[in-house]
């Protein structure tokens, strides 16, 4: 068994709210396209709100309004949702959680009590530049800090995750 730890610090929490929310995409790469096509769109629609007659006015306007809200809808799954999910930890925050991988199952010791669980409650798996996260839900999992082991350690987990999860996993180039 190869054993790795994590702390849920804000970092921590804001990686899995992200990978929750945008999977395989890359949250900034995403929200700065979406930025930038979405300035350019509003742009253009108040450039024809403005030269086109009345009775376009009505369906610009609406169109102006949905593109607005999808500003907030998308700022707030990158800046907001992160900040009220670590704050939603309340006496959790900082925890140090201990993990042990095996080739079926995985070991988590949360306050001090052990429990062993199968791969098969594991819904899908991540992994990204600095973790790995095991989802056991559609916004719950685990989180696996890559730099609480080596770089053999790290290849090793990797291994037994994806032989298991097959097309359940997912490597996430950010």
């Amino acid at each position: 068994m190869v054993s790795i730890s994590s702390t849920y610090d804000f970092e921590t929490i804001k990686a899995l709210a992200h990978v929750s929310m945008f999977g395989k995409i890359n949250p900034k790469k995403h929200v700065c396209l979406f930025t930038v096509f979405g300035l350019l769109f509003a742009a253009t629609f108040i450039v024809l709100l403005l030269t086109l007659p009345d009775d376009y006015t009505f369906s610009l306007a609406l169109t102006l309004a949905v593109l607005i809200a999808a500003f907030v809808i998308e700022y707030a799954k990158f800046f907001y949702f992160p900040r009220l999910k670590y704050r939603s930890l309340g006496e959790k925050q900082q925890m140090l959680n201990h993990h042990r991988i095996g080739d079926t199952s995985f070991m988590v010791r949360l306050e001090e009590q052990d429990c062993e669980l199968p791969y098969t409650v594991i819904a899908r798996v991540f992994e990204t530049s600095r973790y790995f996260f095991l989802f056991i839900g559609p916004t719950k999992g685990f989180v696996l800090d890559k730099s609480t082991v080596d770089t053999q350690a790290v290849a090793d987990i990797r291994h037994k995750l994806s032989v298991f999860f097959d097309t359940k996993y997912t490597i996430c180039n950010y």
